[in-house]
């Protein structure tokens, strides 16, 4: 029998024009088979909504595998697909306003995936960094190659441990770690729980943009 683990809920801000609810968990079907991390989000967005759906499956060691991502917004639908095949990945689109688009990326030693407006990908990233991998523990010389399915690319990415803060969590106080992620010209500041990794809040301050456990 697998592991399920709680649900976590997160806020989903974009300055004053996009928010929502983020709702996702991570599941092991057995030991040593991998992880799946299932995803429900509920964005605003001026004059329309969103709804999406996602799937995401990988290895033991926090490495995707495959992934996809449905979402329906304002009654346009749309598929994106991301998956492992042979040395490198596939990613496809389908739905919307255009054609299906697939594209083939090369991958990489490093490989993690980072979607728009997803707080779920920096979970499975937390949880892979948790690992302690000397070759990919988080300094200024550690390059990762990160996907961006939305997007249909893969762009080189550093994250970095800036150091530890406090905070507080439902009122109580938390020690957290500090990481930043550079990728394509853009910052993102991710604060976790110290010992568990657990993420509590995503921003990328130059967008205005927020993730934040409820």
């Amino acid at each position: 029998a697998g592991a399920q683990s709680p649900e976590n809920v997160f806020h989903v801000k974009v300055g004053q024009s996009i928010s929502g609810i983020e709702r996702f968990s991570i599941a092991d079907p057995s030991e040593g088979e991998g992880h799946v991390l299932t995803c429900k989000a509920s964005l605003t967005v001026p004059g329309s909504s969103s709804e999406t759906q996602q799937t995401f499956t990988l290895d033991p060691r926090w490495e995707p595998v495959r992934y996809k991502l449905e979402t329906d917004s304002g009654g346009l639908k749309q598929v994106i697909e991301a998956w492992v095949d042979k040395a490198n990945f596939k990613v496809k689109a389908s739905g919307g306003s255009g054609k299906g688009t697939e594209k083939t990326i090369p991958a990489h030693p490093r490989t993690i995936l980072v979607d728009n407006l997803v707080a779920c990908h920096f979970q499975a990233l937390l949880n892979r960094i948790a690992l302690h991998r000397p070759d990919e523990e988080p300094n200024r010389d550690t390059v990762w190659w990160m996907l961006v399915p939305q997007a249909l690319t893969g762009v080189v990415a550093r994250i970095m441990l800036e150091g530890e803060s406090e905070g507080t969590l439902n009122g109580k106080p938390i020690h957290l770690k500090r990481f930043r992620l550079l990728a394509a010209g853009v910052g993102e500041e991710i604060l976790a729980e110290a010992t568990s990794l657990a993420l509590e809040r995503v921003a990328v301050f130059s967008q205005g943009l927020e993730l934040t456990r409820e």
